[in-house]
């Protein structure tokens, strides 16, 4: 606690501010007397190719780090039993997996992620695939 909180800068999108930031604050002012972070930093949305959020019960969250290191659709499709996604639902975001990334999903370098990302930060509400 001594070395981590309170941080400096909180990353977050919109849809969650009240649900989860707010609570955050109000929780760690509660139980420390702190803020637990002196900034927010609020991105937009991530969507995926079809505009919907991306979402962990949904099954089409993408790690960023599959993005810069690469990863095959095998491996991709592994990725959904380490959720808590029911069998039907990891065969529909398995067949949506092969739909959008049939060879996997190549590599492109942390730049490139970074670069990306800072391009849409700018304005909007959304980032799409």
């Amino acid at each position: 606690m001594q070395n981590f909180y309170p941080g400096s800068v909180l990353e977050t999108g919109w849809d969650i501010i009240f649900f989860w930031v707010a609570r955050m604050v109000m929780l760690g002012i509660h139980l420390t007397g702190k803020v637990p972070f002196k900034e927010v930093y609020c991105h937009p949305m991530i969507r995926d190719a079809h505009g919907r959020k991306m979402s962990k019960s949904l099954g089409n969250v993408i790690d960023p780090l599959d993005v810069i290191q690469g990863l095959s659709l095998e491996a991709l499709h592994q990725k959904l039993y380490e959720g808590n996604l029911e069998e039907k639902e990891i065969a529909k975001a398995k067949a949506g997996q092969k739909k959008d990334y049939p060879k996997g999903i190549p590599q492109c370098g942390t730049d490139a992620l970074r670069f990306a990302l800072c391009a849409y930060s700018g304005g909007g509400t959304s980032i799409q695939d």
